[in-house]
Parts: C-alpha cells; sequence; structure tokens
C-alpha cells in the first residue's frame, strides 16, 4: 500500500497507465466535439501518441473560460494548462501556439504541427497576387501573425476579424470578401470537405509559430517528445496528415510568401 508521499507508480517514476487529456474543443479541425466524442487531426494524434507510449487516452469535458460568467464560453490556453497543472489532466491540448503558450506550473512539449498563414481567394476569380487584392474585403483569423501579416502587406484592404477561421473561409466562399488569411492547416482540410477546387493558395507565408501541448511535468514531456518522434519516424504521423490535410504537395512547403496555385509550379513572390 502506497504512503502518504504518493502512490507506487509515482514512487518508483513510471508514467501512469492513462493519459488525460484537457482541451476546450473548439478549433476545428483540431480538436473538436459535436456529439459524445471528440475528434480532429490533434485528437487522432495523441490517440497515437498513447498507444505508442502503451496507455490510455481519456479525455476530460470541455474546458470553459474560468472568468466567463455563466461559464460557457470555451477556455483559452491558460485555462487547459490550468486543469493540467491542478492535477486534472496530464496534458493539455487545445490549438496552444508557441507563441503564446503558458509556461507557469507546466510545461511545453516539442511542437507537433507548424502554423505557415495562406492567403486564399477563389478559384473561379481574377485575383492572382496580393496586389489585385488592392482595398478589397479580405477575412483574417482573430491571431497576432495573421492581423500583423495583413497589416504589412495589406495596407489598403478592409480587413474583417473573424474568431474562428472557417468562418473566414465561409465569407470567401459566399462571396463577402475577396480573400481570406487563415492557418494553411485549415484551409486545406477546408478546401477537402467543405469546398473542393474553390479555393486557390495564392501565398503561404512562414511565421514561426506552431502548436504545442502542455503536459504536467517533464518527464510526461518527455514522454510525449519520444512518441512524436517516433511518429515521424514510422511515418504513421504523416499517414494522419493525409487523412485531414491532404498529400504533402497539396500543403505549404515552400519558402516566404511563395504563389501556389493548387500544387502546380511554385514561384517566389516578393514581400517588399
Amino acid at each position: 500500500m502506497a504512503g502518504e508521499g504518493g502512490s507506487s507508480s509515482e514512487a518508483s517514476g513510471e508514467r501512469p497507465p492513462v493519459l488525460v487529456v484537457a482541451s476546450s474543443y473548439n478549433h476545428v479541425p483540431f480538436e473538436s466535439k459535436t456529439g459524445m466524442q471528440p475528434e480532429g487531426f490533434a485528437i487522432d494524434l495523441v490517440k497515437l501518441v498513447g498507444e505508442e507510449l502503451g496507455v490510455e487516452v481519456q479525455f476530460t469535458d470541455p474546458v470553459h473560460d474560468a472568468e466567463a460568467l455563466p461559464d460557457l464560453q470555451p477556455g483559452d490556453a491558460d485555462d487547459v494548462a490550468a486543469k493540467v497543472a491542478a492535477g486534472e489532466a496530464t496534458v493539455g491540448l487545445s490549438s496552444i501556439r508557441t507563441s503564446s503558450a503558458p509556461t507557469d506550473a507546466v510545461v511545453l512539449t516539442d511542437p507537433y504541427l507548424t502554423l505557415d498563414l495562406a492567403v486564399v481567394v477563389r478559384a473561379d476569380g481574377a485575383i492572382e497576387t496580393v496586389e489585385d487584392i488592392a482595398n478589397g474585403a479580405v477575412a483574417v483569423q482573430h491571431d497576432g501573425a495573421a492581423a500583423s501579416w495583413a497589416a504589412e502587406n495589406l495596407p489598403d484592404a478592409e480587413i474583417i476579424s473573424y474568431d474562428d477561421p472557417n468562418e473566414a473561409l465561409s465569407a470567401l466562399v459566399s462571396g463577402r470578401v475577396v480573400a481570406s488569411v487563415v492557418d494553411e492547416p485549415v484551409v486545406q482540410r477546408f478546401r477537402q470537405v467543405k469546398a473542393p477546387g474553390r479555393l486557390e493558395v495564392i501565398v503561404s507565408a512562414p511565421t514561426g509559430d506552431d502548436f504545442v501541448m502542455v503536459a504536467a511535468d517533464e518527464a510526461q514531456a518527455r514522454a510525449i517528445n519520444e512518441a512524436l518522434a517516433a511518429l515521424r519516424t514510422s511515418g504513421a504521423y504523416d499517414e494522419l496528415a493525409e487523412v485531414w490535410f491532404g498529400e504533402p504537395s497539396q500543403r505549404g512547403d515552400a519558402g516566404p510568401y511563395t504563389r501556389m496555385p493548387d500544387g502546380q509550379g511554385d514561384t517566389a513572390f516578393s514581400n517588399n
């Protein structure tokens, strides 16, 4: 029987047999929950991590904003990390960006998804370059990288901010805007599921931002990092990414500000 110092597994330094995952489940296509079970690329990825570690994966109820009254607003990175820090979960997985990840009382894992920005237009439209956008209306996802890019590269455009990048893309499909600036993985999933052949990425802009998980301690983060590395080596990571976002040739793979006409020959595009 374990003493007051903790369980026998804690005393021996063994990992717990269950990986408890906390998330707000409000980031399509990465983490969402429309029915009983969560779904998304990151959800499937953490399940693979659990298989790699030989542990069961369980998901908590959706994390809500600790400041919201009533407590219905989805939680942010700090709220999810607080669940992990309080011992209510062993890992937090909720589209947490390296640029804004909390570091108090939790440990960040290695990045598991790169977040290039994509400038997207309708495939049946006349816009081929950023200059063609001119003073048109542009839907931009509500985060620092997208807003900064739009302010620098689209100074005359009418910028309309959206909390949900999928709504920014829907505005483009419906014709309410002439272009959208959102995370490229979201674009590829949206094109795959909701708008096949209707949208074109004209610019791919690296931001240096990535998604990470938050772990309860260094040992847990190290175990997750090792599992992620193993999944990349085995090819399981690429297989999962292809399911959710398409083949690598359909995803962003070029340098800064690169024209990508639906996977055809890439041409350098200047930011000056």
